[in-house]
């Protein structure tokens, strides 16, 4: 993590560097410029005036080509850093889901080793050690049953990821979920809308400084529309900026920017509100 910040303030400085750079080169090449205009001024040269204006352009065009090069340079060296971020993002998501996925194994295969204990004590005629395994069983099962938030494999694994998360770091996590029967959204696309949206709020939680953080989240919708409502904890001290609620403007800004993207490509629209303790975050988007 501490090396990722690293590498992420030792870009921003290369990049600032970069743009100083290009500005000080093009104020450093009209030097020769202006030395000229006085010369001829001083001098009365008898340098033609067409000369002048060819030299005059010349230099001008070379300013002009230099930046317009330096800031593809530049613009291109962003895009690759977004690719990447976007690619790391999307690796988290496939571990989250993973992790997510054995977690479920595990369960299930514990139902089913009970199930085969309870069944042999059966066979054996062992009905109070039978009794005594399926009291155990009652007990574990009820601490470990899992709960099926909504009929979506890929969002209930999702929420019961976020779900198990949210526990470890102390944050209060509620859901109420209705989907339609189907979702044309594509799976990656359905997943990094997630996945960004709730690790927003989760990291939001995490900084809010409140000794009960909360996050809550409400799926509904209505003709070809998703909503999607979340409320989470916030720190009041800390003011939205309609791009994060980071420091960090530049890399953390890019889960609500890639919400943003993902929405604005399926006819939708978000809504970030700042409450002071709260942040409210509204989606709509066309699912089919």
């Amino acid at each position: 993590m501490q090396k990722d910040v690293k590498d992420k303030d030792t870009t921003k400085h290369s990049i600032f560097f970069r743009r100083a750079g290009v500005i000080l080169a093009a104020l450093l090449l009209t030097v020769p410029l202006f030395i000229f205009a006085y010369y001829l001024y001083v001098y009365r040269t008898h340098i033609s005036i067409v000369l002048f204006f060819f030299i005059y352009i010349s230099i001008i065009l070379f300013i002009v080509v230099f930046i317009f090069v330096s800031l593809r340079e530049f613009y291109a060296k962003i895009n690759v850093e977004y690719l990447e971020m976007q690619r790391r993002t999307a690796l988290r998501q496939e571990q989250g889901l993973r992790a997510s996925q054995a977690g479920m194994e595990r369960q299930m295969e514990d139902v089913r080793e009970h199930l085969r204990l309870i069944e042999r004590l059966l066979e054996e005629d062992r009905l109070e050690d039978a009794r005594n395994a399926c009291g155990d069983f009652s007990s574990s099962f009820q601490s470990v049953r899992y709960k099926h938030y909504c009929d979506n494999d890929i969002l209930d694994v999702i929420l019961h990821g976020k779900e198990t998360e949210c526990e470890n770091l102390g944050i209060a996590f509620s859901c109420d979920i209705l989907l339609p029967q189907e979702i044309g959204i594509p799976a990656p696309t359905f997943i990094s809308l997630f996945f960004n949206l709730l690790n927003n709020g989760i990291e939001s939680c995490e900084t809010s400084g409140q000794e009960t953080p909360f996050l809550n989240l409400s799926i509904t919708y209505k003709g070809n529309f998703l909503f999607i409502h979340m409320e989470n904890a916030k720190n009041p001290d800390t003011v939205f900026d309609h791009k994060t609620t980071k420091s960090d403007t530049f890399y953390h800004g890019l889960g609500l920017s890639i919400i943003e993207e993902i929405v604005r490509k399926r006819d939708g629209a978000c809504r970030w509100q700042d409450h002071k303790n709260i942040f409210v975050s509204d989606i709509m988007i066309d699912y089919t």
